[in-house]
This record gives C-alpha cells, structure tokens and sequence, in this order.
C-alpha cells in the first residue's frame, strides 16, 4: 500500500482546500529544468535522477464548428476547479508529470479563433497558462502533445523556420494521401513546428519561468501511417528524388522510415532553435498492437487495422531527445499479460532497441499504459470484481515495464475522464481507487 493511501478522505479535501487557498495567493517558485544526462531524465539543478510518474489528462469534445476533437484547453470545455483539483491530487499520490493533449481545430471556441488567425485565442492561452501555473505551485511536470491533425492556419503553415533549408519536402495531398500526408508536405510540417515555436513564445512573453514546467514537446501523440493511402498503397513512389519499390513490405517500411526521420528531424530542429534546452521526443504504438509481427510486416493476412506505427528503432536516430512508446494491458486466450506484453516489446525490437537507447543515451518511457474498457469483458464478473482482477493483471504489467524493460517512467491512461454513457466501466484513476492504488504499488515494487 502506497504511504499516504491510508489518508482519510476528509484529511484529503482539506489538504485540496489549502492547496486551492495556496494558489490562489502565491505564484510559486519555477520548477527545476529536467534534462537528459548519461541516458537519464536528470534534475538540472542538483543532479538528481527524474523518473516520470503520472497520468494522462484529456478532455474530448465538440467545438462550436461541429468538428470533435481534444478539447482540453477550449473555453467550451477548460474546466479550472477540476484542474486545480487534480493537481492536488497528483501531488498527495505521489504523481510528478501529466500529459495533456492540445487542440487541431480553428474556430470560435479552438486552439485558433479562425483560420485567418495570427495567434493562438486568448481564451485558450488564458487556460494553458492556468494550467501551467498550477502545475508550477505543485512541482509537477507537463508533457505537451499534438494529434495527427493541424488546425487550418496559414500563419502557421507559410510561416518558413529555421530548418526549411535543411530538410526536403515535396507537395503530397488529396483523398488519396488521407493523413499520411502530414508527415511528407512541407505545409502540414510547419504547421506541427511553427504550433510549438509559437507556443514557446507565447509562454516566454507571459512568463519564462514556466516553460521549465514544460518537461517535454511531443511531435505526436502516436506516430503511424495508413497503409491502405498514397504513397503505400502504390507500387512505386519516388520521395524527394529517391526512387522506392512499393510493391513488398519492406520497400513501404524503408519509405516510411525516411519520411519520418526526415519529419521528426525537421521539427526538432526548429523548436531546439527556439528554446534549446526544449526536450523533444514522440509518441508510437507496437507493431503488435495492429497485428503486425515487427516492422515490413505491412501485408499479413488477415490484418484489418491498417495503421502502421513508426519503426522505433529509426526514431531513436533521429534529432529527438527520448521515444514514448505505449504499452496497454492485454491478453490473448491463455496466454497471459506478461507474456503478450513481451510479444509486444519483441515488435519493437526490443533485442536491438534496448541496446541502442543505452548507446545513443536516449531514455524510452511508457506515456501511456492502461486498461481498456472491455478488458474483462465475458468473464460473467460483476463491475467490482472486474475491477479487482484487471488491478491484479496491472500490478503485474506495470512491475515488468519497470524491473524487466527498464523504462524510464510510465504515465497512466486516463484521468478524470467521464465515462461515456454506452460504457459501464472506464478504468480511471480518479474514478477508480484500487487500480490507482495498484499503479502506485507495482511502481514502487518494480523498482526493489
């Protein structure tokens, strides 16, 4: 049992309602910058080993144009009281990061007030900067996500950074690409880049001492390709003046691997130009978890899930700082969470990757792990019971990513987010107080 788990939960509204009267009154000191040192998060100011440890929070909606999407931040959706509540909460468990999702739509209530928008809305910047002003009275850390789309824009897509002379695009859109263009055309490039460039800048001019709040911006939420679109779909394609045979798995997969080196590198370049000690890394899913078996797997029977995620190894030897890869719990008929959890790092590479993270001293965390809502489904177990086994195979999951993968954090997958009407049980650590308790458990132990 974790130390304060034992803490009445009238000790714990009394410690928020302090918290709340502390924020409200002081602005609070600027939280240490974390770096990367010898393949480790490192705590700039006295040396100190970081390891994430937190939670996911993501709110999604539907804007004032009728589009859904990550809404955390829109004035529609922003909710402060639960925010400053959940930093409180965070802070007495023992959480010292938090992901949080920003917005790809331009309209009344989005990340851009409209598409001929020259900054970021007032609104949603007044709520990124509650946002980072709680987590700086709590010494907690951010991690700032983005997710597949970008919001129409042309400040941010004509706007040239510094790295367009480096890197080449070429033109790339229509049904036919579907998202895959957003990694190949320099527009939907400078768009991702210019986002968080300005996005930086923004944070400086309010107050610099809160970007070191920022532990990291990730290019992705989940790096993947559709292999079912241009330019995978075709049986030959030429990419900034390399030609590529298309028509196996392993010619896709060596397209793939440059289009996403060539983008990620490109961002980096521009942000580590803004603010160069900005960590960057990027999120990505295993080949197992689309039913490919490792990478130039693209063509397997029976496959319906057409995504393909970015090949981690490649993305450990691009300009980024650390790789995010994410790892849920699951099992396959008899076989248990340990072992398709290995099956999945076996996707990955893992006999290569491991390796190479150490000598490129580039950390890999788990930015998001979890349960799904019909993990337990068809056991014919009351919701309780359900809960009680899916803590049980969490608890096993979460020691090995520690004690046998090494990862160097793991973030939760959800927070405080609402169960949706046609579901009977959403895994939450807000909501669900034992699964919280066996995340926090199997952590520490993972460590011993």
């Amino acid at each position: 049992m974790h130390a304060l788990g034992k803490i009445p939960e009238l000790l714990l509204i009394v410690f928020m309602l302090l918290s709340s009267i502390c924020s409200g009154t002081e602005k609070g000191k600027a939280v240490p910058k974390i770096v990367i040192r010898n393949g480790k998060f490192i705590t700039k100011a006295n040396g100190k080993i970081f390891v994430p440890f937190g939670v996911n929070y993501c709110v999604f909606g539907k804007f004032e144009n009728g589009k859904p999407g990550y809404a955390s931040f829109s004035p529609t959706y922003y909710d402060s009281s639960f925010v400053e509540k959940m930093m409180a909460y965070c802070k007495k468990n023992g959480f010292n990061t938090i992901r949080v999702f920003h917005a790809y739509v331009s309209c009344e209530d989005g990340i851009l007030e409209s598409r001929s928008a020259r900054e970021f809305s007032p609104e949603y910047m007044t709520n990124v900067i509650h946002l980072l002003e709680q987590a700086r009275i709590y010494n907690i850390y951010l991690i700032w996500t983005f997710d597949i789309w970008t919001p129409p824009s042309k400040w941010l897509s004509e706007q040239k950074t510094v790295a367009d002379g480096k890197y080449a695009f070429q033109k790339a859109g229509g049904v036919d690409y579907n998202r895959n263009a957003f990694y190949m055309d320099l527009r939907h490039a400078r768009n991702r880049a210019n986002n968080i460039v300005e996005m930086i800048r923004a944070i400086r001019k309010h107050d610099p001492e809160l970007l070191t709040t920022v532990f990291s911006w990730q290019l992705e939420n989940e790096l993947y390709s559709v292999e079912n679109f241009a330019p995978y779909k075709l049986k030959q394609f030429t990419y900034n003046g390399k030609n590529y045979d298309l028509a196996n798995g392993k010619g896709k997969q060596k397209l793939m691997d440059d289009v996403v080196s060539n983008w990620c590198n490109y961002l980096t370049t521009a942000i580590k130009h803004e603010d160069i000690e900005a960590l960057v890394s990027v999120g990505v899913f295993p080949f197992k978890d689309v039913g490919m078996d490792g990478p130039g797997d693209w063509s397997k029977p029976g496959r319906r899930d057409k995504r393909v995620p970015a090949r981690p190894l490649v993305l450990l030897k691009t300009e980024i700082d650390f790789l995010d890869i994410h790892f849920y719990v699951w099992r396959e008929g008899n076989k248990d969470e340990l072992y398709v959890l290995d099956q999945k790092w076996k996707s990955v590479e893992k006999d290569k990757l491991l390796p190479l993270a150490k000598k490129l001293e580039k950390p890999i965390m788990v930015g998001e792990t979890g349960l799904f809502n019909n993990y337990t489904d068809g056991m014919g177990l009351s919701i309780p019971q359900r809960v009680t086994l899916a803590s049980k195979y969490l608890k096993n999951h979460i020691e090995a990513l520690r004690k046998d993968y090494g990862v160097a954090g793991v973030l939760f997958w959800t927070f405080g987010t609402p169960s949706k009407p046609n579901k009977k049980l959403y895994y939450d650590l807000y909501y669900q107080h034992e699964v919280k308790e066996a995340f926090i458990q199997a952590w520490e132990e993972g460590e011993k």
